[in-house]
Formats: C-alpha cells, sequence, structure tokens
C-alpha cells in the first residue's frame, strides 16, 4: 500500500498529499533557479544592432542576423519609425572553425504602393539540406489599423507586398531566388513571426496567417509546400497556403514557432503555451496547455525541443519563467514543470547548445545556461554569463561548427 506524502509549493505553502511513488515528480514541478557566474567555452560574441532573430546555415557555413525596428519584448511596436535603407538581414561567413568571417547584407524587397511604410524582417530559417535562406516579412500597418483590424484602404490584392523571401547562399554575395505569400491570406503589423520546416523539408510552416469570417478575419496557420529545389510549388500572386486552420485565441501574432512530428501532427507554440495541431482529429484539431501565470499578454512564449526526449523548453519574454512540457507523440502530458529566475528578464528563445544538458536564454546583460537532468527536469543549477550588452533577442546554435552565437548590442555612451 502507498501512504500519502505532504509536498509543498514553490512558496512553501502545502499542497494536496501523494504516494511517495509520485512525490520525486511532484518536487520537480517548480524550482528556484539562482545564477552562480560562469563560462562557456563555445560561447561566440556578435555584435549587431537592432538583433531579432539569428540562424545559422550549416549547409552553406553562414550566419544569419536579422535587424527589426522594435522593441518587441518590452513595449508594442510603434508605427512611426523613420524609414531608413540600413540591411534587413547581415550574412556572417564562416570559417572552418566557426569564426566569424566577411560580411554580406540584405536588403529585403519593397512593395512601391506601401514605399511610405517600413517594412521589417521578423523570421528567418535555413533549410536543413539546400544552401537557402527563408525569410518572413512585415509591414507597419497605417492609423488605426492592426493586425487584428487590417487598414480597409489596404489593397492586399495589388499593392504587390510580398512576405517570405528566399536567397540563394551558396555563392558569396546572396541570390533572391523566389518572393512569395502576400494578400489577404496573412496579417500584418505583427511584432513576432516563426518559420520551420516538417521532417523532411516537404513543407514550410508559416505565421501569422488569417482568413475571412463573416465579422471580419480570424487568425490561423498553416504550410506551404516545398519543391524539391527548395522553393514553393506555387508562387503566384494568389498562392493559398495548405491546410490553413483557425487557431487559437483569435489574434495575431499566431504560429510563434513550429515543431512537426508527423504528417498530420505537429506542436505549435501559441499565445498561452503549447498546442498540438492533429489534422486527423475532425473533432478537435487544436489542443492547448495554458500556462499560469501568463506573460504580459500572451503571445510571448518561445519553444526548443530537447534533443532526444519528448521534451519542450519554453521562455516568456518579458517575465522570469521557464517551462519544460513533456508530450506523447505531440500531445501534451503530465503537469509541466515551472521554473522560477528570481532576477531576470527575459528576452531570448531557448536554445539546446548541442548535446550539454542545459537549455541557454537570456536576460538584460546576462546569458543563463539552465541545466537539467537526464529526464530533462531543471534540476536547479544555473549558470551566469555576462554580457555589455543592452539587450539580445537573437541566439543560434550550429551542430556542424559546436557553437552558441549570441548577438548583442552595446549600450550607448
Amino acid at each position: 500500500m502507498l501512504l500519502p506524502v505532504a509536498s509543498t509549493s514553490l512558496d512553501g505553502r502545502p499542497t494536496r498529499a501523494q504516494s511517495p511513488a509520485l512525490s520525486p515528480i511532484v518536487t520537480k514541478r517548480e524550482v528556484s533557479l539562482v545564477g552562480k557566474p560562469g563560462t562557456l567555452d563555445v560561447l561566440t560574441k556578435v555584435p549587431a544592432a537592432s538583433a531579432f532573430v539569428s540562424v545559422v546555415s550549416d549547409t552553406s557555413g553562414v550566419l544569419a542576423v536579422a535587424h527589426a525596428p522594435q522593441p518587441t519584448v518590452t513595449k508594442a511596436m510603434p508605427g512611426d519609425y523613420e524609414i531608413t535603407n540600413d540591411p534587413d538581414v547581415t550574412l556572417y561567413r564562416l570559417d572552418a572553425k566557426g569564426e566569424l568571417g566577411a560580411t554580406t547584407s540584405i536588403r529585403l524587397p519593397r512593395a512601391p504602393k506601401l514605399a511610405a511604410r517600413r517594412h521589417y524582417p521578423l523570421a528567418l530559417a535555413a533549410h536543413p539540406k539546400l544552401p537557402l535562406l527563408y525569410v518572413w516579412q512585415d509591414v507597419i500597418v497605417s492609423g488605426e489599423a492592426s493586425p487584428a483590424k487590417p487598414d480597409p484602404t489596404d489593397d492586399f490584392a495589388g499593392d504587390g507586398f510580398r512576405h517570405l523571401h528566399v536567397y540563394d547562399l551558396s555563392s558569396p554575395e546572396p541570390r533572391l531566388v523566389q518572393s512569395a505569400l502576400g494578400g489577404e491570406s496573412f496579417s500584418r503589423g505583427n511584432y513576432a513571426a516563426a518559420l520551420a520546416f516538417d521532417r523532411n523539408a516537404g513543407r514550410l510552416f508559416l505565421p501569422n496567417l488569417q482568413r475571412r469570417i463573416k465579422t471580419g478575419f480570424a487568425t490561423a496557420i498553416g504550410y506551404i509546400k516545398l519543391r524539391d529545389d527548395g522553393k514553393l510549388v506555387d508562387d503566384s500572386p494568389a498562392a493559398e497556403p495548405d491546410a490553413a486552420k483557425v487557431s487559437l485565441y483569435g489574434e495575431s501574432p499566431c504560429g510563434l514557432g513550429f515543431l512537426n512530428l508527423s504528417d498530420t501532427r505537429t506542436i505549435v507554440c501559441a499565445g498561452l503555451g503549447p498546442a498540438t495541431w492533429d489534422e486527423a482529429n475532425r473533432r478537435g484539431q487544436l489542443s492547448v496547455m495554458t500556462f499560469f501565470p501568463t506573460v504580459g499578454g500572451g503571445y510571448r512564449y518561445r519553444m526548443v525541443q530537447h534533443p532526444t526526449l519528448p521534451v519542450l523548453f519554453l521562455t516568456g519574454l518579458g517575465g522570469n519563467y521557464v517551462f519544460r512540457v513533456e508530450h506523447v507523440d505531440g500531445f501534451m502530458t503530465m503537469f509541466p514543470q515551472r521554473g522560477l529566475l528570481p532576477d531576470a528578464v527575459l528576452t531570448s528563445p531557448p536554445v539546446i547548445v548541442g548535446k550539454r544538458p542545459f537549455v541557454a536564454c537570456y536576460s538584460l546583460g546576462v546569458l543563463h545556461l539552465l541545466g537539467f537532468d537526464a529526464e530533462g527536469y531543471f534540476n536547479g543549477e544555473r549558470t551566469d554569463i555576462p554580457l555589455s550588452t543592452r539587450k539580445v533577442e537573437a541566439l543560434a546554435y550550429s551542430a556542424k561548427y559546436d557553437r552558441l552565437y549570441v548577438t548583442h548590442e552595446e549600450a550607448k555612451k
């Protein structure tokens, strides 16, 4: 017979009694993560202004850094940023050891009819097999418009704006090979997005979709099919995403991360936690695990998959919580583990640094390495690496070079 034992929460209050067999699991559900100073021998600092997201193309040996105009973590995106000719993406060629080399830049295509509005990149993805970089672009909306309430004067069909741009990185200068995906199927004026490939790199999952309903637009998630050469199967102005589904919570941004597990099942980082998108389930294609407390107004969670376990790690941008979630074939199970970083304000997504037993994330001025055990539970260990920076939102790990690249912006004197 199993006898109940008492357990306590993070603040010391008693919780429901559990059996001895369950108590080791219960005690892992909440943990305080207090930092100790340390170092990381595979850390590479990348000075970059207004870096929002970064990715490494191991196939082409390039680190790509996107520059966004807005302080996306702590403030809503203003609509009055000055129109500049600054590059949208900086490319760093990497040498045989992964050290930063020559740089080139990308200026994304502008829609002439929207020349008075700021264009900006929101997401990057490097093809896992080909030397291709995919860049997701957005444009500031005007007046009182927002992603949830598009400007009625916008000419979605005829203004020529395209969200997705594909670049060939095989030569020293990047070459634009395809621009696609415009029209009213995609919302505008968002402050976050994510791109991701399926398991076979045959589909590209897309963010911030919308579809027209009687009362306006409903947010959606979906994907587009890719050819063997990495280009979209259909890049016509009227191209529509495949399998677009109504998303949760009815707002943009939506689709903040994707983890494809089968032909019909994908975990999506949603506004209030991870969601299972099961296309084969006709009655309930979307189910979500909602975290508490929520971070800000939601829509600030970012996630990464454990390299070998069915475990997700999530950070809440603008807050000081991290989460560990188990899943079974894409369906969330058990209670999530919550880690508290008492003195942190997180500003980056989580990144797994190779086979090392920790997840990296960033808060103002400090890179955190959060240890986990053989089951993927946070074990209470936290290493802090100070960096003289104002903010970091872009981290990228390269398996080929076994390096963690941290973009940083020095504080202005």
